[in-house]
C-alpha cells in the first residue's frame, strides 16, 4: 500500500553544475578504420597531417573496398595536396554538395 505524500513519489529537482570541457574534433573513417582527435577545431594543416598519417595507408585502388573518400565541403578539405595524396593511391575523392536538402 502506497501512502499519499510519500516522498519517493514527489518530483525532485536535481541541479548539476555545468562544466564545459575543451571541444574535441574527431576525424574518423567509415567503420573506424582510423581516427584521430584534436583539441579545438581542425585547421587545414592539422587535418592534412592526420589524413596522411592515419588514412592514406588504408586507401585502395578504385574499385576495391576503401577506395572512395567522401568529404564535406569545408574549406579545409579543398586543396590540391589532399587531392594528389588520394589520387596517388588510386582512390577517388568526392565532395558532398553544399546542401543535401534540395531547395524548392
Amino acid at each position: 500500500m502506497v501512502k499519499e505524500g510519500n516522498s519517493c513519489y514527489r518530483s525532485r529537482t536535481v541541479r548539476v553544475p555545468l562544466a564545459r570541457g575543451s571541444r574535441v574534433s574527431i576525424l574518423a573513417a567509415c567503420g573506424f578504420v582510423a581516427w584521430t582527435t584534436t583539441r579545438g577545431t581542425f585547421s587545414r594543416l592539422k587535418f592534412h597531417r592526420a589524413f596522411i598519417k592515419h588514412f592514406v595507408r588504408h586507401l585502395n585502388l578504385w574499385p576495391l573496398p576503401r577506395s572512395i573518400v567522401i568529404l564535406g565541403n569545408a574549406r579545409i578539405h579543398m586543396y590540391s595536396e589532399l587531392e594528389e595524396a588520394v589520387h596517388a593511391c588510386g582512390a577517388v575523392l568526392l565532395f558532398l554538395p553544399h546542401s543535401i536538402i534540395p531547395l524548392k
